[in-house]
């Protein structure tokens, strides 16, 4: 048998012996001509060559596409497709598209507030969301959708990262202004000593600051003035009356033990109306510290009124800790001013330490023009708690009379002008008043961060200003042994109180 293919005449012939040797032939294919054929016999084995060698391809393509799509939010076939489709098909960047389509949606339909329960309802993580989505048929799902449920999960997020800095910051605050168990066991066990043992009430030559008196080359020329309330008086006496500490003079006094003439006492009672209305007149959301509503902080302003017959006193807070000898203090010339503080001037590097007076006081009000006495933003404010204060030039000033006036003036304001604190009023009343003081003497804000090594061995004074004072829970770990190495471990007291182990 034998196979003829003519091209010329487009035929195929099968041809044959048959029995008796006659021969014949049959035609198998005939091919009519045609202009627009568009595949031939000679193109048939390249063609399928062709698609054996893409098939696979397009098989892994289309794998890595679907996976690519992510069969979470694309369950069905319909949705599959609409995502690869585009991606394969078109040379454009489909991902760009898309994110110009969603914004697009946002800015449109979606950017305006959102109505609570919407918030409420939303998923609580990325992982809820995608559930969600993937619970969802192809035709539910569709952008404007998708982004409504993505913003209010968001809203959501942020609304509980909010409440929960809020619940931190309360809760920090509750442990900076409380007493903790172990003060409040000593404050009813030093009041039981004072009624109880007459050694308790003794007037003079007691312990006020331990660590003043240690570093001191001559401890017997210093006399401490403790000034207190009625209420802490009895605990504060019986401390200092108990505890000893050589030859230095130490006098526990109490506000209500002061007999001051008619026209002092005029002066001191306008100060304290004046606290009294702008704490009453205070609705302030923030957390305020218990030395915002302490009479005692507003005091210092009366120092001249506390002691009449002293030209220069040193001030220091209740949180701090001298470490080297402040007797150089006494000697440094004021130059006719009051105050004598650090953070007056700028740094070596040009800046505040103390932050600058526009921290903390709101010089853009107009009723701040008339009465800031020449003080500018931009002037650094000094620093408190650590202070050398020249009485005798202080009584040739009008410095308290403007401090109630500013009071007042804030109070008018609905404290406008500054938080309510002793400090603000105080950098305006002293401005043009205070004397620098090298950096050295005074180390404040301990209470708020932990500040450099070298700092804390070169500073006269560490102060624990700030939230986290070293005798709380929240106090600096690494700072609390700098306070409690002052402390006498074996003192029955303290021990009996777990204030020292």
């Amino acid at each position: 048998m034998q196979v003829h293919i003519s091209p010329a005449e487009r035929r195929v012939t099968v041809s044959g012996v048959v029995g008796g040797g006659s021969t014949c032939a049959w035609e198998v294919m005939k091919v009519k001509g045609s202009s627009g054929r568009w595949l031939s016999y000679r193109s048939l084995l390249p063609t399928m060559l062709l698609f054996a060698v893409l098939m696979p391809f397009l098989f892994i393509r289309t794998a890595f596409l679907a996976l690519d799509a992510g069969a979470s939010i694309c369950p069905s076939i319909g949705c599959l497709g609409r995502t690869i489709r585009p991606l394969f098909f078109r040379g454009e960047d489909n991902f760009q598209e898309l994110a110009k389509e969603l914004r697009k949606i946002y800015e449109d339909e979606v950017a305006g507030p959102m109505e609570p329960k919407m918030v409420e309802d939303a998923p609580d993580s990325w992982n809820d969301l995608m559930a969600e989505m993937a619970s969802y048929s192809y035709q539910n799902v569709n952008p404007r959708a998708f982004i409504l449920r993505t913003k209010a999960m968001l809203m959501k997020m942020d609304q509980k990262l909010q409440l929960a800095k809020l619940q931190a910051s309360i809760y920090q605050h509750l442990a900076s202004i409380g007493v903790p168990k172990n003060m409040h066991c000593l404050s009813l066990r030093l009041a039981e000593e004072y009624l109880l043992n007459a050694n308790a009430r003794s007037f003079y030559h007691h312990l006020i600051v331990s660590s003043t008196v240690a570093c001191s080359r001559a401890s017997e020329r210093l006399v401490f003035h403790i000034i207190t309330d009625k209420k802490t008086y009895t605990a504060m006496h019986a401390w200092f009356a108990l505890n000893s500490v050589g030859s230095a003079i130490v006098e526990v006094k109490g506000l209500h033990q002061f007999d001051w003439p008619p026209d002092v006492n005029a002066i001191i009672m306008e100060t304290i109306h004046a606290i009294q209305d702008c704490l009453a007149a205070y609705r302030g959301h923030e957390a305020l510290s218990p030395s915002t509503f302490s009479l005692l902080n507003y005091f210092r302003i009366h120092l001249p009124e506390l002691f009449p017959k002293l030209g220069k006193v040193i001030v220091l807070d209740d949180d701090v800790v001298v470490l080297h000898d402040l007797s150089p203090l006494w000697d440094i010339d004021l130059n006719g001013r009051v105050v004598g503080a650090v953070g007056v001037e700028e740094d070596a590097a040009g800046h505040c330490t103390g932050g600058k007076l526009g921290d903390h006081i709101n010089f853009s009000n107009p009723l701040l023009r008339s009465a800031s006495l020449g003080a500018e933003a931009n002037q650094c404010a000094w620093f408190s708690g650590m202070n050398v204060f020249n009485l005798e030039a202080w009584r040739r000033t009008n410095v308290t009379h403007s401090y109630q006036s500013l009071i007042k003036l804030n109070r008018d304001s609905r404290f406008a002008l500054w938080r309510m604190s002793f400090l603000p009023p105080a950098l305006l009343a002293f401005h043009a008043l205070t004397q620098p003081l090298e950096a050295s003497w005074h180390l404040p804000g301990l209470g708020l961060q932990i500040p450099k090594p070298e700092l804390l061995e070169t500073s006269a004074v560490l102060h624990f200003s700030g939230p986290q004072k070293p005798w709380l829970h929240v106090g600096f770990s690494e700072l609390r042994q700098l306070w409690r190495r002052h402390l006498n471990n074996s003192d029955e007291l303290l021990r009996s109180c777990r204030v020292v182990d």
